[in-house]
């Protein structure tokens, strides 16, 4: 059984010749001459990519994007890179604007075998160098440029051209035109990288990547999303995590009342003094009875000042040592405050001066 073989891409000379041999036939069909066109057009666009892959190495990949660096990029940087004159560049953009388009969408030519020649005679000038400062390509033999070109000054006939060795590539680009690099942050060992450590920037890398088909995008889509829920699902075990619940957070207006663990900020504030006779913080009324061997809390109104203070600060100022031996704790007393004292949630769980509250005491 055979093996079907894909046919190799040609070469920017080889193109070149091919279409140097159709002139050397002396065809004055549009049809051919139209090939022989395109062809010197296709071989000089191969060579100038080349040349300028040669000399600015950094951008090789970006040079060999066909989607994106077209003709016009192309007799830019010839120009600012190569030297190409403003002449040879319009008259190169002329043949892809006019004759090269229409050719490509099917419409007549209107084409001669001068034209085709004065081509070809550019684009042996700007062969080597990508400007006319460099030699020119030296004509095929039996082209319709070489006629009357047969012998030097000297009168000499030229030497032939060397062919190439078998196997070797007759570009000087060590890869073929169609060849696009990857940069090194997309290669599959930094994209395995991204994936196990860095989601997020892998998602990114995956979104951004042309060449990335949908089931991929789509695929990252959903690690990213699941990615986020997963932080937020551990955050909120690390805040509810016990170690965490001896800490106390006071948010005027945000305070959630199953709230457990909080953080507050180490501000103290002074509490104004009054003219007031010092007496008891906490004014006994209708105390009940004292069980044996300990005592009962019992909520009472605080005859003191407990304006500008929070519930962790009367706790610790006021409420702890008083309860000490009933048992009373800081998360239950956190949430019967505000049972006792409804005015605290709209008052942002901060006591106002002025306000009369009840606190626990033991009895």
């Amino acid at each position: 059984m055979g093996v079907f073989m894909y046919p190799e891409r040609e070469s920017a000379l080889q193109k070149l010749r091919g279409a140097q041999e159709r002139l050397a036939s002396g065809t004055t069909d549009v049809d051919k001459l139209t090939i022989a066109l395109l062809k010197l057009h296709s071989a000089l666009e191969d060579r100038l990519r080349e040349l300028l892959a040669a000399r600015l190495p950094s951008r090789r990949s970006e040079i060999y994007d066909l989607n994106a660096f077209h003709w016009q990029q192309i007799v830019e940087n010839a120009q600012q890179y190569l030297g190409m004159s403003a002449t040879d560049a319009s008259a190169i953009l002329k043949v892809n604007n006019r004759q090269r388009t229409r050719a490509a969408h099917g419409e007549s030519v209107s084409l001669t075998r001068d034209e085709v020649e004065r081509y070809e005679a550019l684009v042996r000038a700007v062969w080597n160098a990508g400007s006319r400062s460099g030699a020119p390509l030296p004509p095929h033999p039996g082209s319709g440029s070489s006629r009357g070109q047969g012998q030097t000054s000297s009168g000499s006939t030229p030497r032939p051209e060397p062919k190439p060795r078998a196997g070797t590539n007759t570009s000087s680009s060590p890869r073929p035109p169609h060849y696009v690099e990857r940069p090194w942050y997309r290669s599959t060992g930094c994209l395995v990288f991204l994936f196990l450590f860095a989601l997020p920037v892998w998602a990114v890398m995956v979104f951004t990547d042309r060449k990335a088909g949908g089931l991929a995008k789509l695929f990252a889509l959903l690690a990213f999303v699941v990615y986020l829920l997963g932080g937020f699902t551990l955050l909120s075990v690390i805040i509810d995590a016990p170690y965490l619940r001896g800490l106390e957070l006071e948010v005027p207006s945000f305070e959630t009342p199953g709230l457990v663990a909080t953080i507050t900020a180490p501000v103290r504030t002074s509490t104004p003094r009054t003219n007031k006779p010092e007496q008891s913080p906490l004014a006994a009324t209708n105390p009940p009875a004292a069980p044996a061997g300990g005592c009962a809390v019992a909520w009472e109104e605080y005859a003191g000042d407990l304006g500008g203070k929070n519930r962790s600060m009367v706790w610790n100022e006021v409420v702890d040592a008083e309860v000490k031996e009933a048992g009373l704790g800081w998360q239950e007393f956190s949430s019967l405050v505000v049972e006792k004292n409804p005015a605290l949630v709209g008052d942002g769980y901060e006591f106002k001066a002025g306000k009369v509250y009840v606190l626990p005491v033991c009895r």
